[in-house]
């Protein structure tokens, strides 16, 4: 089948990461958002809640369709945060007021720049407040956390941050209330929200689910005729495929390319030939089917082994009945639409990132850490490091010695095993990008440039 546009499909979704410092209560914002959304909007269509992996939603207001994903906080969890954030249009962090601790500002930065460095144009901080700072002389704890964040973030060349007092809030029509912070609605605090327009806070009054329904400049995602590459969040088995194999649902995001009935993808990691049965909108609940879905649609796509490859699929063994060996979790997961090119080296673009708090380690040659993609975790040893530019000076040094914070550095990386990765040069959408993570810390963020050697 031919690659259809967008026009002739449903309306674009909105895809909202959230997260929730520990000190609010864990899932607090994405939880309240849920209330609130069921509350103003409809009952979700599908949703999932898990508290190691991410939990997610599906809305639709009167002016948008929605995707709110939870991430969850602790460090043990950035992978997952990555995960979402290759999806994500909009970041809400839901931050308690003014602490003297750095730990609040530490986890703030350290997300953030993730998920600009990941390409999410839009980041909200949700800053909870307490009724007593809410009537508090001035702004109180709010005025003070902006203050002390702000200038870390730029520090990160973080910048366009839009700044919001919420609370959280009980209707009394709800009953008793819930354990602190947890499933409640989440509000703007109307007094707070009129003052200091100055520094970039939501100038109105009303419901957060009201200010994601106004988010200014909602990406357009563009690379229909680019490969296929789907990530995925959620598969279970449902019905019977080509030659009685089980079919299995997966529901996920569209990045890049076209899919349709018929259509042939890899299940990665690995070279899983699958068929696709049937293309079906999550909004509905598994109800009708679509004759194709886009780049930033949600689908939920029934697959089965190809039938060619049902064979290889299916180890000598197991019954004739099989499945597409999806394996646990799916972290992972990712369609790709045809098979890409496969190197053991690449060379990327890397920052370090300098984050408050940490003992940074010298990142050189021979370094080893993981990198996190949206579809894969993948650990990796620096072979070289080639050029570093300075950020603000754009002075060029060749060969450095380590990779600094204040520069772009390029080096390659030797996988443990040849892989197939999008050079962020030929893509359209917001693959390409990575996460470098040491020792369950996160160092420094960067661009997949191009295949530095073919697979020995």
């Amino acid at each position: 089948g031919a690659c259809c546009t967008r026009e002739s499909g449903p309306p674009a979704v909105l895809s909202v990461l959230v997260a929730s410092h520990e000190d609010i209560g864990e899932n607090a914002i994405y939880q309240g958002l849920v209330r609130a959304c069921t509350a103003s909007w409809t009952e979700p269509c599908r949703r999932r809640v898990s508290s190691g992996e991410l939990a997610w939603a599906f809305f639709s207001s009167p002016k948008q369709r929605f995707v709110l994903v939870s991430a969850p906080e602790c460090r043990a969890a950035i992978p997952e945060f990555v995960r979402g954030v290759a999806q994500a249009d909009v970041l809400v962090l839901g931050i308690p007021a003014f602490v003297p601790e750095s730990r609040v500002d530490r986890w703030a930065v350290e997300r953030a720049a993730i998920a600009r460095s990941q390409g999410v144009g839009s980041i909200i901080l949700a800053v909870v407040v307490s009724d007593e700072e809410d009537s508090a002389d001035g702004e109180g704890g709010f005025r003070d956390t902006f203050l002390q964040l702000e200038p870390r973030l730029q520090d990160c060349g973080i910048a366009g941050v839009v700044w919001l007092p919420v609370r959280v809030t009980v209707p009394a029509a709800w009953g008793t209330p819930p354990s602190p912070g947890r499933d409640a609605a989440i509000e703007m605090v109307s007094r707070l929200g009129h003052g200091g327009s100055e520094l970039g806070w939501w100038n109105s009054v009303g419901l957060l689910t009201e200010v994601l329904e106004s988010v200014p400049d909602v990406p357009v995602w563009e690379g229909d005729q680019l490969p296929l590459r789907v990530l995925v969040l959620e598969s279970c088995e449902e019905g019977a495929g080509e030659e009685g194999a089980c079919a299995v649902s997966l529901v996920g995001r569209v990045l890049q390319g076209s899919v349709w009935e018929g259509a042939e993808c890899f299940l990665r990691p690995g070279r899983r030939r699958l068929l696709v049965l049937s293309v079906r909108d999550p909004h509905s609940g598994r109800q009708g089917s679509r004759s194709h879905a886009s780049a930033g649609d949600y689908v939920d796509l029934l697959v089965s082994p190809a039938p060619d490859c049902s064979a290889a699929n299916r180890s000598a063994d197991a019954p004739v009945v099989s499945r597409p060996r999806l394996f646990p979790g799916h972290q992972s997961a990712a369609l790709w639409g045809a098979s890409a090119e496969e190197s053991q080296v690449w060379v990327v673009q890397l920052r370090v990132l300098e984050l408050e708090g940490d003992d940074p380690p010298v990142v050189g040659a021979g370094f080893v850490g993981t990198l996190h993609f949206g579809s894969e975790t993948i650990a990796a040893e620096i072979v070289n490091l080639i050029m570093a530019n300075e950020i603000q000076t754009e002075v060029c040094h060749a060969f450095p010695e380590a990779a600094l914070p204040n520069m772009l550095t390029q080096c390659s990386v030797r996988f443990g095993r040849p892989v197939a990765l999008d050079t962020f040069e030929s893509t359209a959408g917001q693959l390409g990008r990575f996460v470098l993570c040491h020792a369950a810390r996160t160092v420094g963020v960067g661009k997949v440039v191009a295949v530095a050697a073919a697979p020995s």
